[in-house]
């Protein structure tokens, strides 16, 4: 990781350029490349979905449990950054 966050853009950039990617890629601009003939199906009552390995705690949640966790949108300073800590 690194050891510091980058700066922030200066007030007044101008980053409207063609040639340069946005700082955010849209929903729209993701694709799923699936090499299964069929969409695999799951049971929500008997899906898990256990977390485990290097982590400090181990934890396994119910597909209600995920939907029961608070949902949260917005952007994060590091790719994958947890939004909570699992558990919590």
């Amino acid at each position: 990781t690194p050891s510091a966050a980058a700066p922030a853009v200066p007030a007044g950039a101008d980053l409207s350029l063609a040639q340069l990617a946005p700082y955010v890629t849209p929903n729209s601009g993701f694709y799923r490349i699936d090499t299964a003939l069929v969409v695999p199906q799951v049971d929500p009552a008997t899906w898990r979905l256990r977390i485990h390995g290097r982590v400090r705690r181990e934890i396994e949640l119910s597909f209600a449990d995920l939907l029961a966790r608070p949902w949260w949108s917005g952007t994060s300073p590091w790719p994958a950054s947890p939004t909570k800590s699992a558990g919590t």
